[in-house]
């Protein structure tokens, strides 16, 4: 069973995450307890600015480290889950402290994702900092009809003497239909004002492709964009993944695994629009560990 933030994270993921036009190099190792440490050192595609992070994972049958990071930008980050607690309920906890940085905040959550047996997804999530504020969702499955809605709600809202009681500050719906090769759905975000739709379409066991399209409601300001993309196998060692949006940009994206111990990604984009432009980047990534 998918959580209703999932679907549409999914097609961007799979037209975004895969390109990186950062400098960036990555060493991971894992202890003999199963604990795997993850270091990087990148280079900003967006300034040059330097960075680097330490992670570390660990993983059990309830209990589970998802992530503990502390960044070269004095920030400190983790995230935690515990698993059966409760029959079919996985608690959740995650924090962000970055009091350290110049004009960072100290973020805190924690959240509840309850599995309806065979049916669907009822998740909420608190942020216990600068609130309370609580984000509710449910993805319902019935025979591959997808049917879903979040909404967010802060405790208190106004300021001062003018402070109210509950508000919902946004709400949204979902609906969809998936099969084993594919998922289909259409969204919204911004209080119903803009309408995502879309798919991921897993066409063979090497090729995996999809599309985002986003528009505003009849009546609404704002404009449609479109991104499709999609990633293929070439052989056990090499993919290659690409997409392109209604704005002219294209990516490609080309990574091969050099042996057990390392792999090279070499992502590209060229803004088919401003050709003689400096808005073309390119993004190298080395991979060391296993």
């Amino acid at each position: 069973m998918q959580r209703y933030s999932k679907v549409l994270k999914d097609a961007k993921d799979l037209l975004s995450k895969p390109h990186s036009f950062d400098q960036k190099a990555e060493i991971k190792t894992t202890a003999s307890n199963g604990t795997a440490y993850t270091g990087t050192v990148s280079i900003s595609d967006k300034d040059g600015s330097a960075s680097a992070a330490v992670k570390a994972e660990a993983k059990s049958s309830t209990f589970s480290v998802d992530k503990v990071e502390v960044t070269s930008g004095k920030t400190l980050a983790g995230e935690f889950s515990l698993k059966e607690a409760a029959p079919n309920t996985k608690f959740s906890f995650k924090f962000t402290d970055g009091s350290r940085a110049s004009d960072a905040d100290i973020t805190a959550s924690v959240g509840v994702e309850y599995t309806v047996p065979d049916a669907g997804v009822v998740t909420v999530d608190a942020n216990v900092v600068g609130g309370p504020t609580f984000d509710f969702s449910g993805l319902f499955d019935y025979e591959g009809v997808l049917a879903g809605a979040s909404a967010s709600v802060a405790a208190s809202s106004g300021d001062g003497d003018e402070k109210k009681g509950p508000a919902v500050t946004d709400a949204n719906v979902l609906l969809g239909y998936r099969t084993g090769d594919y998922t289909l759905a259409a969204s919204t975000t911004k209080w119903l004002s803009v309408v995502n739709v879309s798919l991921v379409h897993k066409a063979s066991k090497d090729l995996k492709a999809g599309f985002v399209a986003s528009f505003p409601r009849s009546g609404d300001k704002g404009t449609f964009d479109i991104a499709v993309g999609g990633e293929y196998k070439l052989d056990n060692d090499t993919t290659v993944s690409s997409a392109a949006n209604s704005k002219g940009t294209v990516s490609l994206t080309y990574k091969q695994r050099l042996n057990g111990f390392a792999t090279v990604s070499a992502s590209g984009q060229v803004d088919a629009m401003q050709l003689g432009s400096d808005n073309h980047k390119f993004g190298l990534t080395l991979q060391l560990g296993n």
